[in-house]
């Protein structure tokens, strides 16, 4: 029984150290906010000869569901009996099918199509090491996010696909929202806009 106790005293323990939060920032004048870890993900590729023509005489297809994009959990700004709550909300995995050509040889009515999947992977913790879910990371200050700079970041956003509608006049929900999408997928810094979203999205 003592064993067994020790043993779950000791994971809480772990779990409690493993979760503690980031050390204070460097006092250097610069800005900075904590940011979530961003989830690694294992990368393939994979080709497939979709089938381009009309008639499917003589020819063995194949649907083909590719998962793109893995279920995963985000929260989310909500008003909720004119209250403004945070939620955690589900978003399903993101698929795509496609209609493939089993047999090559049978026709030229086909055209390759790479497809990117992401897994995310797996974090091993180890007794002892520290692990932080939110660290500190350099922020573009607060006076500096200008109407510029916010149109900048809602024309980007919706060319890579993560924004659509009226470019706002400030950071609101919808932005927000579709800025932290962003940096889910490309492994940046997690819940502010940073440095290292500011390069990756190439704003001014």
């Amino acid at each position: 029984m003592k064993n067994i106790l020790f043993l779950f005293i000791s994971f809480i323990s772990i779990n409690i150290f493993a979760q503690r939060p980031a050390p204070h920032p460097p006092n250097d004048g610069k800005c900075y906010e904590k940011c979530m870890k961003p989830k690694q993900y294992e990368k393939t590729e994979h080709r497939y000869p979709v089938f381009t023509g009309e008639s499917t005489e003589g020819i063995e297809l194949e649907t083909v569901t590719i998962e793109i994009k893995p279920a995963h959990s985000t929260w989310e700004k909500k008003n909720m009996n004119g209250m403004p709550v945070t939620c955690l909300v589900e978003v399903p995995a993101e698929t795509k099918t496609l209609t493939v050509v089993k047999n090559i040889e049978q026709t030229d009515q086909y055209k390759w199509e790479t497809i990117i999947t992401k897994k995310p992977k797996k974090r091993i913790l180890v007794p002892g090491q520290e692990v932080f879910l939110h660290y500190w990371q350099e922020v573009i200050c607060k006076e500096d996010i200008d109407k510029t700079l916010i149109q900048s970041l809602s024309n980007k956003l919706t060319i890579e696909g993560y924004y659509e509608g009226k470019t706002p006049k400030r950071m609101n929900a919808k932005l927000k929202s579709a800025l932290v999408e962003y940096q889910r997928d490309n492994e940046l810094p997690v819940g502010h806009l940073d440095v290292l979203t500011v390069k990756a999205l190439d704003l001014k």
